[in-house]
């Protein structure tokens, strides 16, 4: 009974910690080009708070920096298009608390 009790106070000191790092692993691609872009993220929830359902978002820039586009997604694969001009564009995956995003794949049909 002691080590079920101090098991979840352990769990609950991690809590917060862990839901914090889960939201750090955003991905990044650079690409180029014109048209449509798609972008696939494939993720997994790391705690079941949110009903076990990773979401996330993603967000284009200019490769300068500038704001473009911003689309939020869920499940454990998904899929993001957007239609733009010919540039250089930095795409990132960012996930909601308690996501992991595993992979991130940004290409121009």
């Amino acid at each position: 009974m002691m080590s079920i009790m101090l098991l979840s106070a352990i769990m609950m000191a991690l809590l917060p910690v862990l839901s914090a790092s889960a939201t750090i692993g955003s991905l990044t691609r650079t690409v180029s080009g014109s048209g449509t872009l798609k972008v696939t993220v494939h993720a997994v929830a790391s705690a079941t708070e949110d009903g076990g359902n990773p979401s996330w978002s993603v967000v284009v820039r200019t490769a300068s920096g500038q704001y473009l586009l911003e689309q939020a997604n869920g499940g454990s694969i998904g899929y993001s298009y957007f239609t733009l001009p010919s540039g250089v564009y930095n795409v990132t995956a960012y996930p909601s608390a308690y996501t992991a995003i595993t992979s991130m794949q940004a290409v121009f049909e």
